[in-house]
């Protein structure tokens, strides 16, 4: 008899710094590489991280594409920088998002547009309202569960 063996390996979080979610306006411009056709796509930040960001676009530029991007931060300032597409995720319910490494001066990014997103995140009003803790306050209000 043959044992089958099932190995199944923990995921590695590979990331080293600290993302934030917020949503900050994007808009970003490259050439098609097939037809050669300058392409704008606008959108917002998903999360941001020091080397860049997942950004939610109502068109996808494909993988490996080299960017301009701008992003308008919580101050209103505009940040601009050079970007490269490493990863897609495609849906049908929702606009498709692509992760964004950042070229060149990835610490005017960090300075700028991290920092910011870093600001509002904890900026935020603190909430300890978790769907759970209304749910369950909801069911202790009324009594308990089968009355």
């Amino acid at each position: 008899m043959m044992t089958q063996l099932n190995h199944s390996f923990p995921e590695v979080e590979r990331r080293i710094a600290e993302r934030y979610m917020v949503h900050f306006p994007v808009k970003v411009r490259w050439h098609e590489y097939a037809t050669g056709e300058r392409v704008i796509s606008e959108g917002v930040t998903e999360n941001v991280s020091p080397a860049g960001a997942l950004v939610s676009l109502d068109y996808l530029p494909g993988i490996g594409s080299r960017l301009s991007v701008s992003v308008r931060e919580a101050t209103g300032a505009l940040v601009e920088a050079q970007a490269e597409v490493v990863r897609l995720d495609r849906s049908l319910t929702r606009p498709g998002t692509a992760a964004l490494y950042i070229l060149g001066d990835s610490q005017r990014w960090q300075a700028s547009v991290w920092e910011a997103a870093r600001r509002e995140t904890l900026n935020r009003p603190k909430t300890t309202d978790t769907a759970f803790n209304v749910l369950s306050r909801g069911i202790t209000d009324k009594g308990s569960v089968g009355s």
